[in-house]
């Protein structure tokens, strides 16, 4: 006999999308879209800044928009360092087996009716 399929929290929506591979950490995430109660469109987030850890130490990826454009700045230790745009952030972190652990997010302006 087949076990029962766990289901989600009842606040957690069900049809929630998994992150995939191709797109592990969005960019932007729509509350409503996770959690059941809420309008979807109306509380919106993009993702700002990440803590990361790295060889024995963390590290902070973070998006500066006046360093030109969509930039993604690296703060470690000793330096501040231009990493570029989000694939490059993403080919740094895992070629360098960088591990985001903690995500900072920004909340945008709900559209305009």
């Amino acid at each position: 006999m087949d076990a029962p399929k766990p289901q989600p929290p009842p606040h957690i929506h069900p049809h929630t999308p998994p992150l995939l591979p191709s797109n592990p950490t969005p960019l932007q995430v729509d509350v409503g879209e996770v959690y059941s109660g809420l309008p979807r469109g109306q509380h919106r987030y993009a993702l700002r800044s990440m803590v990361c850890y790295y060889g024995a130490h963390y590290e902070a990826l973070v998006l500066v928009p006046e360093a030109g454009g969509a930039c993604w700045l690296k703060f470690d230790d000793k330096s501040v360092s231009r990493v570029g745009d989000w694939q490059a952030v993403r080919r740094k972190c895992e070629a360098g087996r960088i591990q985001p652990s903690v995500l900072f997010y920004e909340a945008l302006p709900p559209p305009q009716a």
